[in-house]
């Protein structure tokens, strides 16, 4: 499983969205240039290919700038719905739980 920072796969990304279980609008591509065009804030759409080149997972952020909370990523700013997105497959092969799957997520090599 490879981790790989999306920038211009839009196509691939909502494809897998539109498949997973649990995907809301808020996880398209769409909101990523939402949310920079209209606030500002730089984004970091992440993607689990596998090695058949498949998508497995993704986890959309935004780095949020405040001068009262500081500096912190978060998914889906303003709305209610979104964070990793993920296959079952996926979800198996981590035991430890959505927080862990979310950090092997954030702290991979190319996030």
């Amino acid at each position: 499983m490879k981790v790989i920072v999306v920038d211009s796969q839009a196509s691939a990304w909502d494809s897998f969205v539109q498949s997973a279980q649990y995907s809301t609008p808020y996880h398209q591509f769409k909101w990523k240039m939402v949310i920079t065009k209209s606030f500002g804030h730089q984004c970091h759409y992440c993607g689990a290919i596998d090695r058949n080149e498949a998508w497995q997972g993704v986890l959309p952020l935004v780095h949020m700038r405040s001068k009262l909370f500081g500096n912190f990523l978060i998914s889906v700013p303003f709305v209610n719905y979104g964070g990793l997105l993920y296959k079952r497959r996926f979800s198996r092969r981590s035991s430890a739980g959505r927080g862990r799957r979310t950090s092997v997520f954030l702290w991979s090599n190319a996030c």
